[in-house]
């Protein structure tokens, strides 16, 4: 037999290079995954803008109203039995009827009497 069998040597470059190639298709993957939800994420969120800014509107209005309710409670014995049915009061009357930020909003300027 000959001893060109015994004298052959193994290349890593092969090996190295499926490696790094299977690396670059992994991140490239993963970057493009992000990258699509991260658009999906930025269309949702302006989808929930104008449920947002309706949700608002009708705050306002609802403040608004338990306002002149309350303001009227004093004068009129419906408006009274109102305000005493439902517990209304108005935690801080000089606030604006619509929150402008969401920290705000969690702390509502209408609250049922205690």
């Amino acid at each position: 037999m000959t001893s060109s069998a015994s004298t052959r040597t193994f290349s890593p470059f092969l090996p190295l290079l499926g490696f790094g190639l299977s690396l670059v298709l992994f991140f490239g993957w993963q970057v493009n995954n992000t990258r699509q939800q991260r658009e999906q994420l930025e269309q949702a969120i302006s989808q929930r803008e104008e449920a947002v800014q309706q949700a608002d509107q009708q705050r306002g209005a609802l403040l608004s109203l338990a306002r002149q309710v309350i303001e009227l409670a004093p004068g009129d014995a419906a408006a009274k039995a109102v305000v005493k049915k439902y517990q209304i009061s108005l935690t801080n009357p000089d606030a604006p009827a619509v929150h402008p930020s969401p920290e705000a909003a969690s702390s509502p300027s209408l609250s049922p009497a205690e």
